[in-house]
């Protein structure tokens, strides 16, 4: 098959440089167009992350807020716990008694051959509840002398004994010095 050309050297020129012209419009409009497009999707887009950002500030701002409010609230809290455990102390050591005195005035009293093996001070009553042990009968007796001689306990009765070695004794008597 044969294609006759039928148009005129200066008319294909012409027609090219219509082509190309039209080729060169198309392009400047598109980037027009295009160029156009951007600027308003550019300024719509900023106006939108501006008002974004200001919402954002706004939350930030009160979420702040709301956590000084919780970590002022969590400061009281901690502050009554704090306050209430003090007072517990408080009232601990006010009933804190010194029984240091009374058992070493206590232990004074203790001759040699008499060995105390349990000891229990109570404040109320004030008492104290002793056991042990005495090698002979003279050193239950002089223990029993000196326990009747003492300002530290009240009256005491002490058991009669007729065993001669390895007395053993429990007593309980009231307190008279105050701890």
């Amino acid at each position: 098959m044969m294609i006759l050309n039928l148009i005129s050297a200066e008319t294909k020129k012409t027609l090219r440089q219509y082509l190309f012209l039209g080729i060169a419009r198309t392009a400047a409009l598109t980037v027009g167009v295009l160029g156009i497009v951007f600027l308003i999707s550019f300024a719509f887009g900023s106006f939108e992350l501006r008002t974004r950002a200001q919402h954002l500030s706004v939350e930030a701002d009160r979420s702040t807020l709301l956590t000084q409010g919780q970590l002022q609230a969590t400061a009281k809290d901690a502050t009554k716990r704090i306050n209430a455990q003090i007072l517990v102390l408080k009232n601990l050591q006010k009933r804190y008694v010194d029984w240091l005195p009374v058992l070493q005035a206590f232990g004074k009293l203790v001759p040699t051959g008499v060995h105390i093996t349990s000891i229990s001070l109570t404040q109320q009553p004030l008492k104290v509840e002793f056991s042990g042990t005495a090698d002979t009968r003279d050193a239950y007796v002089a223990y029993e002398a000196a326990i009747a001689k003492s300002t530290i306990v009240g009256k005491i009765v002490f058991p009669l004994q007729t065993k001669k070695t390895d007395i053993d004794f429990s007593l309980t008597a009231p307190l008279t010095i105050t701890p």
